[in-house]
């Protein structure tokens, strides 16, 4: 007794039929396109895009030369100004929460 094995056959999509050779070249094509087309975007017409904000930046862009010297000093006197000048003692803050120590002088009145 022999056993015999079928595989089965899918009859459900044959590459035979040109109906579905000629979709599937068609989808393959429209791949492509998409593909330059996102190459293309990505790589030439952004790059254009931002040479010419670049360009239109730079007649924005005052062409005065900075004196680095004035910016250092500046920046120096905005450092002191918020940095705290000195380290103050604490015992010669004046404190509004200590207690009064007041003298009782109170006499007998007999």
């Amino acid at each position: 007794m022999q056993i015999k094995f079928k595989l089965p056959s899918f009859k459900a999509f044959h590459l035979n039929s040109l109906k579905y050779i000629y979709g599937l070249i068609a989808v393959v094509v429209i791949g492509i396109f998409g593909v330059i087309g996102m190459f293309l975007y990505q790589n030439f017409y952004l790059a254009i895009a931002q040479t010419e904000e670049i360009i239109l930046l730079r007649r924005e862009v005052a062409p005065d030369v900075l004196h680095i010297e004035s910016v250092e000093d500046v920046i120096g006197k905005l450092k002191i100004k918020i940095s705290p000048s000195q380290q103050q003692d604490i015992n010669l803050v004046n404190n509004p929460f200590r207690t009064i120590q007041v003298e009782q002088n109170f006499q007998n009145i007999d």
